[in-house]
């Protein structure tokens, strides 16, 4: 197992037509998100528009979890659906998406045949709490989007503060033991397979 820790002030912000966009990470670390060569990409973004118009990404499965504020997405005349707190929608970068709503967001984007699971969980004060994963796992990916951790996998521990992306490469321990030193959310991201 191979493990990275990237802090929160490792990462760079730009702007897009609805808002502002993070990237957490990006594999091929050298891809470029514009030229569409990344095999898988995380990232944060702020909705700041009322209304928007997502970038068309064909080839691109994504996922969307809100972590703050509430969004109504309409994919290529589909029912709008309104995603809150914590939930997630998954839909094909190539339609035309639109949003309604202002919010703070996690994406997952993945080419290929990769098999992918994100979801939120919240950790409270000086409880722990023990997740199980599907191993063996390609990549597991830990971001704290609020508060403060402690990580631990097999022989493997970080403690992790606001804004923080813990990165684990191939994992073959079945659990993640997480720990709060302050209450904390967190953004979990299981990829299995070569997604190219």
């Amino acid at each position: 197992m191979k493990t990275t820790l990237l802090r929160s002030d490792s990462f760079t912000t730009s702007f897009w037509s609805g808002g502002t966009t993070t990237q957490l990470f990006i594999y091929p670390e050298h891809a470029q998100f514009k030229n569409l060569n990344f095999d898988f990409r995380l990232s944060t973004a702020r909705v700041t528009a009322a209304e928007s118009i997502f970038t068309s990404l064909p080839g691109v499965d994504r996922k969307l979890l809100v972590l703050d504020g509430k969004i109504t997405l309409a994919h290529d005349g589909e029912p709008a659906k309104s995603l809150h707190k914590f939930q997630v929608d998954q839909f094909n970068g190539g339609q035309k998406t639109k949003a309604f709503g202002k919010c703070t967001d996690f994406n997952l984007m993945t080419r290929g045949d990769a098999s992918s699971h994100l979801w939120a969980c919240e950790v409270n004060k000086d409880s722990k709490s023990q997740y199980e994963l599907r191993v063996p796992l390609d990549w597991l990916f830990v971001y704290v989007y609020s508060g403060e951790i402690t990580a631990a996998i097999h022989e493997t521990t970080q403690r992790m503060h606001q804004g923080d992306l813990f990165i684990l490469r191939e994992v073959n321990a079945a659990t993640l033991n997480l720990e709060g030193i302050k209450s904390s959310e967190l953004i979990l991201v299981e990829i299995v397979g070569n997604p190219t």
